[in-house]
């Protein structure tokens, strides 16, 4: 099944492309384990993960989409998963309980596919801290003075050794 399907989508088809390799990788058509980044990870990941780290969730978004737009499939998931998880720390810091969930909730869908790292970024760590959030997200009220106070999700990454 996974030979039929291609790696870039043309335009227009991006969301059905993408809903069919997430099945495959889902169902266990295409193994998660066998996905290798291809080359060395690129430079934006770094300026990216220090965005985020400082807090900076939009603009972080922004650079990993320059990343996402030229990646193939399946790889294009990781750097999905960086993506939602930016931008549902944005709405959780702007206080906004929906865009929060369903962000965070496709972060949690995605970074299991990448476990326990990969392209040198601890992907265990970053859902744990997704899933820590989804909760806290979940509580009724929303406590956002708790979520605020506690300590906010990282992205940890190691730089890829040489040789």
């Amino acid at each position: 099944m996974t030979e039929a399907l291609p790696r870039y989508a043309n335009k227009g088809q991006r969301r059905k492309l993408e809903a069919q390799w997430l099945a495959a990788l889902e169902n266990g058509v295409y193994h998660p384990a066998s996905i290798q980044l291809q080359g060395d990870a690129p430079p934006h990941l770094f300026d990216a993960v220090r965005l985020f780290n400082e807090g900076q969730y939009w603009e972080c978004h922004e650079v990993l989409e320059e990343v996402w737009l030229d990646t193939p499939y399946p790889q294009r998931f990781f750097w999905s998963a960086l993506i939602k998880l930016a931008v549902g720390m944005h709405h959780a810091a702007r206080r906004n309980p929906h865009g929060a969930r369903v962000k965070i909730g496709d972060a949690v869908r995605l970074l299991p596919l990448f476990q326990p790292n990969f392209a040198g970024v601890d992907t265990a760590t970053a859902l744990s801290d997704a899933l820590r959030l989804q909760q806290a997200l979940r509580a009724q009220p929303i406590d956002w003075v708790a979520i605020t106070n506690k300590r906010q999700p990282v992205i940890i990454v190691q730089p890829q050794r040489e040789g």
